[in-house]
């Protein structure tokens, strides 16, 4: 059955080729990263171990400037295990918000952000906060979520207080979530797609079909989704590395609703892709378990 959309959506073959690929290397399971100025900050979790997880920094050109950013002013006993992440950027702060899933306790962390060092700000938990995957944060410094339960996932809202609300309900496996003005976008790994919501009229739409559809960035008005096209090899990646899992890259423009597949991968460079973004004619792709991300150099067909 074809889905019916209120505007032209167009899936073309890919239109550009990855050349001159390489590894930065950094923590295990760099899942998610967010631009920040010429770097970025990336949440690595080891997923398959237990040793402590980081945030790093990696600039867009310089190999050598990565590292491990510092974390001050933490809680007694506190342990962060990241996920998803978003940075809020103010005339005079900067402020990460961490999803993090330490000692079973789901919670947003919040760091006030300095050069290489993190200050803990606070945390927030909320019994709505249940299984969080992926966050936005909005004008007033409150954030959208996905939790991605499969059966009972959805996308909620939390204020700067922690009084937490769910705006769509029955999301199956809600992933990546991104806020545009009035517009929130999101995916869902298991209904295969990107989906808008405007926050005004609460009118939805299927904007993408995306098999396996993960993390959300915007660049230049253009949306890049990842794509797990086999949840079954992804599964097997799961618990074995050198079991590749297929990696995709989506890209959905914003100014004329055209989307169009734009890296496509067997595993055997990048498996589970998680989060992309084009900068500077620059792929960068990151993933859930393997310590690098793929940088790649793209030419246009």
């Amino acid at each position: 059955m074809k889905y019916l959309f209120l505007f032209s959506i167009i899936i073309s073959s890919l239109f550009s080729s990855a050349q001159d690929c390489k590894q930065i290397k950094v923590g295990n399971g760099p899942e998610d990263f967010v631009v920040d100025g010429s770097r970025f900050l990336v949440s690595c979790s080891n997923r398959r171990g237990y040793e402590e997880d980081e945030i790093w920094s990696i600039g867009f050109s310089n190999d050598s400037s990565k590292r491990k950013m510092v974390r001050v002013n933490e809680p007694e006993d506190f342990s962060l295990k990241p996920h998803g992440i978003d940075i809020r950027i103010l005339p005079d702060k900067k402020y990460l918000y961490a999803i993090s899933h330490a000692e079973k306790k789901d919670a947003v962390v919040i760091y006030e952000i300095k050069d290489d060092t993190l200050i803990f700000a606070k945390y927030i938990v909320n019994k709505i906060i249940k299984s969080p995957n992926d966050l936005a944060i909005d004008e007033d410094g409150g954030f959208y979520f996905s939790n991605d339960n499969i059966l009972g996932g959805n996308i909620s809202k939390c204020d700067n207080n922690g009084n937490c609300e769910v705006v769509v309900k029955r999301v199956s496996f809600a992933n990546g979530v991104l806020k545009l003005n009035n517009t929130l976008y999101y995916s869902s790994t298991f209904r295969n797609g990107l989906f808008s919501l405007n926050l005004d009229t609460g009118e939805k739409k299927k904007l993408l079909k995306v098999l396996g559809a993960d993390n959300i960035m915007l660049e230049e008005n253009k949306l890049y989704v990842t794509s797990h096209p086999s949840k079954w090899k992804f599964l097997k990646h799961v618990k074995k590395s050198t079991a590749f899992s297929p990696s995709d890259v989506y890209r959905f423009d914003l100014n004329t609703n055209e989307g169009r597949l734009i890296y496509s991968d067997s595993g055997e460079h990048i498996s589970a892709a998680s989060t992309a973004i084009v900068i500077n004619n620059k792929l960068y792709i990151s993933q859930v378990f393997e310590p690098y991300i793929l940088h790649c150099n793209l030419i246009s067909r």
